[in-house]
């Protein structure tokens, strides 16, 4: 199985789980004389067996991710372009929420009976460029990765 095929299958035991989940919860308490509509000890036979199915694969992707190495370079894994992802991820909402922040009205505020006036003290253009910049680093990255994730072998 590819590493790819793997990290389609977790998103879609994890949908499963939080249903069975869900119709567990539903199941557990009915009206009095009634019948629940499924049973909640088959459901939790169900969760359980899925759960564990749902851990082993999760180790399986996470022991492939730490050990596969990429472009010949033993020194970057796929954990390692998994960390510069979030990386990115986290420097392109830091840039776009200050950018934001600093065109927000806040020209003036009324303190006491004087106005306080606020101006940007960053370069407002500057830092969206910069932002843009690191969202198509971020672009490019995510298109490196899912190539790599339909050429990996899951390892067991």
């Amino acid at each position: 199985m590819k590493l790819g095929e793997a990290l389609t299958r977790r998103a879609a035991q994890a949908q499963r789980l939080a249903d069975l989940r869900s119709r567990i919860n539903s199941n557990v308490l009915v009206q009095e004389g009634d019948k629940p509509s499924e049973d909640p000890d088959g459901l939790i036979v169900e969760y359980d067996k899925l759960s564990e199915e749902h851990a082993n694969l999760v180790q399986r992707i996470i022991k492939t991710n730490t050990l596969t190495s990429v472009n010949g370079d033993s020194n970057i894994t796929i954990l390692t372009l998994l960390m510069a992802r979030d990386h990115l991820a986290r420097t392109k909402n830091t840039l776009l929420e200050a950018a934001n922040n600093a065109t927000l009205d806040r020209n003036s505020f009324m303190y006491s009976r004087s106005e306080i006036k606020q101006e940007p003290v960053i370069d407002i253009e500057n830092t969206r460029k910069k932002a843009d910049e690191v969202i198509e680093a971020g672009r490019q990255l995510d298109i490196d990765l899912q190539a790599i994730n339909w050429q990996t072998d899951l390892l067991d």
